[in-house]
């Protein structure tokens, strides 16, 4: 008994000072301070509503999956955001995992709408999420990137059914239009 005790305290232990040592690079999006979060509840029933659902486990899974891919201009230089640790390829996968167990969450009963699209879109988000993980698994920057994107279209079909926005709630302005003669600037 004293060996098991003290076999589970090391064990503890390890994973305590495994969590202090996490890389600063890690992404940590904090949950906002919205609903609370029911502490139990019966086994395979749902208990957040989609709207928690997506708020604390697949918006802040799939920010930081889309962290880990495509590049950011800065100017003269572009800089590309995959992932150059052991580390951070985990977080990766492991917010991969979140988004394609997340699409299984929106399917269960009391979250589940009767509509064939969301099934489709739902679907669409498990593929793009185990798609992510391969990629992550393989260490494959243009996987992700493929994978983030193929996500974001699942989202945005969904939203755009069933989260209607009026023209003037619009997060972002419509791009203005270009001019015929307007070239894109090449790449130094």
């Amino acid at each position: 008994m004293k060996l098991i005790l003290a076999l589970a305290a090391a064990v503890s232990l390890a994973a305590l000072g495994a969590d202090a040592q996490a890389p600063e690079d890690t992404p940590r999006t904090p949950l906002p301070p919205q609903t609370p979060v029911v502490p139990y509840g019966q086994p395979g029933k749902s208990m957040l509503t989609v709207k928690d659902l997506m708020r604390h486990v697949l918006n802040p899974a799939a920010e930081t999956f889309w962290l880990s891919s495509g590049e950011v201009d800065e100017g003269e230089t572009t800089r590309q955001r995959a992932p150059t640790t052991e580390a951070r390829w985990n977080v990766t996968l492991a917010a991969a995992a979140t988004v394609m167990e997340s699409a299984n969450l929106l399917m269960m009963d009391g979250r589940a709408i009767a509509d064939p699209q969301w099934a489709r879109w739902s679907a669409d988000m498990n593929k793009a999420g185990l798609a992510g993980i391969k990629a992550a698994q393989a260490k494959d920057a243009d996987g992700v990137l493929v994978a983030g994107g193929d996500m974001f279209d699942a989202c945005r079909a969904c939203h755009v059914k069933y989260i209607p926005r009026k023209p003037e709630d619009q997060v972002y302005d419509p791009l203005p239009e270009a001019a015929e003669d307007a070239k894109p600037k090449p790449k130094r």
